[in-house]
């Protein structure tokens, strides 16, 4: 959804939501108090993500330096006039060619392109 900010919009499936912890976790981590708490608001769990509003989101915590950089430098922008967080362009493309799926290298020349 970040590219969004960038290239023209594109049919995407869900929002991902990077969190950072408190303190960095010493083992795996448990999302299960925010599962929690989403449910009690309303939202439901469907596999791995949350149902919030008709749009899921999979909640994300960064596990490289270049994640934990992205989510440092991330900009505000506007999104249906909320204010949000979203990964610069460069971070983008550099965790595209990291995961390299299809999907992804197709989102990173587009914001080559761009």
């Amino acid at each position: 959804m970040a590219s969004i900010f960038y290239v023209e919009p594109f049919l995407t499936y869900d929002v991902d939501l990077f969190i950072t912890l408190v303190s960095p976790p010493k083992a795996l981590i448990d999302l299960s108090p925010i599962y929690k708490r989403m449910l009690e608001l309303g939202h439901q769990p469907i596999g791995e993500h949350i149902k919030v509003e008709d749009t899921p989101v999979q909640l994300l915590v960064p596990t490289s330096n270049l994640e934990t950089e992205a989510v440092r430098e991330a900009t505000m922008h506007s999104y249906a006039g909320l204010p949000v967080k979203v990964f610069r362009p460069e971070h983008l493309v550099a965790i595209y060619l990291k995961v390299n799926r299809p999907k992804d290298r197709l989102k990173c020349q587009l914001l080559l392109d761009s």
